[in-house]
């Protein structure tokens, strides 16, 4: 690998990291659902200014992705965020099970056998999840991790749709999951949330 190929590959988790930093006090200010719908109204702006593309994928497709992918995952998610019991380190360690469930779930739907790197990346994610969980003095709340766990299952489970039911590439998935989680979220802040332009 490159040096530039390295930059780019330490990048993403740079900026998930430095994400869940902001999270917490943006989730303890902001109602989360109300919060994702911000974030994902905004790159639905930005793409739709900048990606005219039209997408490839089907409508309901792109429903059923982006229900998984972002709406589901980011309520749980940030809802478990959002509690005292759960540190920001902490939920993006445990975060990291989604790895061993795309590999689960890719082998049983889309029948990718997994190879023996696979299976040791899978291994240590589950320990390191483990250890995250059990080691620590005050280990984080039970209900706000499995709220995470559930959030990861959720994740992978998109991201195995993506490659089963998606016809675009990367950044038109993107553009599809903000544009297909802005009706989804809309209506899931109005039902289940409050305060939202008091937050504002």
């Amino acid at each position: 690998m490159t040096r530039r190929q390295i930059l780019l590959a330490l990048l993403p988790p740079l900026f998930f990291g430095t994400g869940f930093t902001i999270a917490k006090p943006a989730v303890s200010h902001f109602p989360p659902l109300f919060l994702i719908l911000i974030c994902y109204g905004s790159i639905a702006v930005l793409m739709g200014l900048t990606q005219r593309e039209r997408l490839k994928t089907p409508w309901p497709s792109i429903m059923l992705i982006a229900a998984f992918s972002v709406t589901i995952q980011g309520a749980l998610l940030f809802w478990a965020i959002r509690s005292p019991e759960m540190p920001a380190t902490a939920a993006n360690l445990i975060l990291q099970i989604q790895i061993p469930f795309a590999v689960l779930l890719g082998w049983l739907l889309m029948n990718e056998r997994p190879d023996g790197r696979r299976m040791l990346g899978t291994a240590l994610a589950i320990l390191g999840v483990a250890l995250v969980i059990g080691l620590p003095e005050t280990p984080p709340g039970l209900v706000p991790t499995v709220m995470i766990i559930v959030s990861a299952l959720c994740w992978s489970l998109g991201q195995v749709l993506v490659r089963r039911l998606g016809k675009d590439n990367g950044v038109g998935v993107l553009k599809g999951n903000a544009i297909g989680s802005l009706p989804q979220l809309a209506l899931a802040t109005l039902l289940f949330e409050h305060g939202q332009w008091q937050s504002v």
